[in-house]
């Protein structure tokens, strides 16, 4: 079993960017706490006993992949929720950076570029083990001319919506309800082309 300190956490490794040592010892939240017992719970129901005895995988890795599943904090996200950085979604999605790139050329995904010049991606167009929003080209190819900035696009696709009863049209999609959100943008590129 694994047992978690309530107050702190204390960890000793190497540093990947100095070479040296680096020790942390940080007060917890309750919300940190809660992840880790949560994690640590998921990791003993879904991982046999003594599975990696044998393993030439890093702990680290496995660590950092963990991790990369978490969005990040952005300047979108109160406008659209929480989005990957481009970093964090390879590794999420163990694709290499122009799978990315295929990926918006063909409408698949919707990415933004911050102030910064980087490129973030919502978090709401994947599911939980990172399946993209199904249809989402339908909904781009009749939107996009229309709202030409891929922000509005995105609040459309996430803002919840009367006509999917109170919920956004990602999730709509994502629930099957292809025609009700084409009826939907189709409207929407109708009243904002006159």
């Amino acid at each position: 079993m694994i047992e978690l300190k309530q107050a702190s956490v204390m960890a000793s490794e190497r540093s990947a960017h100095d070479g040296g040592a680096v020790s942390v010892d940080a007060e917890v939240s309750e919300f940190e706490r809660d992840v880790l017992r949560f994690l640590a719970a998921e990791w003993q129901r879904v991982i046999p006993r003594n599975a990696f005895e044998h393993t030439t995988l890093d702990p680290r890795e496995i660590a950092e992949r963990m991790i990369a599943t978490v969005p990040r904090e952005n300047p979108f996200n109160d406008a659209i929720g929480p989005f990957y950085d481009t970093a964090g979604l390879t590794r999420w999605l163990n694709v290499q950076k122009q799978r990315l790139t295929t990926l918006r050329n063909q409408r698949r995904l919707l990415a933004l570029k911050t102030t910064k010049n980087r490129v973030v991606y919502p978090s709401f167009q994947f599911g939980a083990r990172g399946e993209l929003l199904p249809h989402l080209p339908d909904v781009v190819d009749l939107l996009e001319p229309v709202m030409k900035n891929p922000l509005s696009l995105a609040r459309w696709l996430n803002t919840p919506a009367e006509r999917f009863d109170g919920e956004s049209a990602a999730v709509a999609l994502r629930a099957g309800r292809l025609d009700e959100v084409v009826a939907a943008a189709r409207q929407t590129a109708a009243s904002l082309s006159r």
